[in-house]
């Protein structure tokens, strides 16, 4: 009994122990990020403690997450359908930083956290802004209080819905160290690749089409696997076309980037490309 009361004691005292953390320096700008307008939440972060003090009061995180999330007038913003990865589980929009904890200081100069425009859901138009930051370790545990920085004006560009139809993929026979793109297992000869497209916007993946297993060619002809999603005018994504094996092991194959720029000319048209090992890509980009 002396025991559990002895380690109920230590679990509180260690879950109650805070980071002292202080932010400073807070710059809100909207910049060109990854071929994306973005809003850019730059900062300086530091805390109190060295890493050996963390382990001396038994705490074993070796990595911290800084959370950044935006306040309009409305309350939090949320982020747009189909923008998940930029999203928290309640749907607001959120920008994740990962800082991994050095054992002699953790002290973070010029930090950045970068939201694409197009994931905020907000009217086109000028709006104010505060931004919120948070510290967290692995387990979610926050490090100290939530800060409420100062308020910026903030000009929402106007968006375009578009409609993204893969018509057709053709890869090469071997990948790129000339090998068959699997091996064979289980005395079954498989070793073409398990084939995939999806949309990438700032290298995150929004959309994942059905997979078409041991085969060199996708072929669409019925848009089965359209997509549609939102995008500022002048914004650039890519067509990612991988090689699905397993959720945490995938290799891509090749990737073609869609400038909106030079897009809006040519709604509706079919291009065809070509990149890394992908022979063919044929696709239509449609402005809705």
């Amino acid at each position: 009994m002396r025991y559990l009361l002895l380690t109920f004691l230590l679990f509180v005292f260690f879950a109650s122990a805070k980071q002292e953390v202080s932010v400073q320096n807070v710059v809100c700008s909207t910049v060109r990020h990854a071929d994306v307008s973005c809003l850019q939440v730059r900062f300086d972060l530091s805390f109190t403690e060295t890493y050996v003090d963390v382990l001396k009061r038994g705490d074993t995180a070796d990595m911290y997450f800084i959370e950044v999330r935006l306040i309009a007038a409305h309350g939090f913003v949320n982020a747009n359908k189909g923008f998940s990865v930029f999203a928290d589980s309640f749907g607001q929009v959120v920008g994740v930083l990962r800082l991994p904890l050095s054992d002699i200081d953790k002290r973070y100069v010029a930090q950045v956290v970068h939201l694409p425009l197009v994931a905020l859901v907000l009217a086109a138009g000028p709006h104010n802004l505060q931004p919120e930051l948070r510290v967290i370790d692995r387990w979610g545990r926050s490090l100290g209080k939530r800060w409420a920085l100062p308020n910026f004006l903030y000009n929402q560009p106007q968006l375009l819905r578009l409609n993204i139809n893969v018509q057709s993929i053709l890869l090469d026979s071997l990948n790129l160290k000339g090998e068959t793109w699997d091996h064979p297992g289980g005395g079954v000869e498989k070793t073409l690749p398990d084939l995939m497209w999806t949309i990438l916007y700032m290298q995150k993946k929004l959309s994942v089409a059905a997979t078409r297993h041991n085969t060199l060619r996708y072929i669409d002809t019925q848009s089965l696997n359209d997509v549609e999603f939102t995008i500022a005018q002048d914004d650039a994504f890519s067509i990612g076309v991988y090689d699905y094996d397993m959720p945490t092991f995938i290799d891509r194959i090749g990737q073609v980037m869609v400038d909106m720029n030079d897009m809006q000319k040519f709604s509706g048209s079919v291009f065809t490309a070509s990149s890394g090992k992908v022979r063919m890509i044929e696709f239509t980009v449609t402005i809705l």
